[in-house]
């Protein structure tokens, strides 16, 4: 079985919320490295994932190289955790 290194997750979503769906995730998976991005969200809902412990967003639109950025922050902390 292959574990899923990270998670690039909108924060809206037409089902359910990025928060919503995170916090279903995190049951399944408690260390699971969510990278979340939007485009339209608000700065509460930003604001909501950091008092949430959640440090990793980046807003749309973003360059290429921002993403990577984030990305690569998102897997050194798994593999800081790992």
């Amino acid at each position: 079985r292959h574990e899923i290194d990270a998670i690039l997750m909108d924060i809206q979503m037409p089902v359910m919320d990025g928060v919503e769906a995170a916090e279903k995730i995190l049951q399944l998976n408690p260390h699971a490295t969510i990278v979340f991005t939007s485009g339209y969200a608000e700065q509460r809902n930003f604001d909501k994932l950091r008092r949430m412990g959640y440090q990793l967003f980046i807003k749309k639109p973003y360059k290429i190289s921002n993403l990577a950025d984030i990305i690569l922050k998102a897997l050194s902390k798994k593999a800081a955790y790992n």
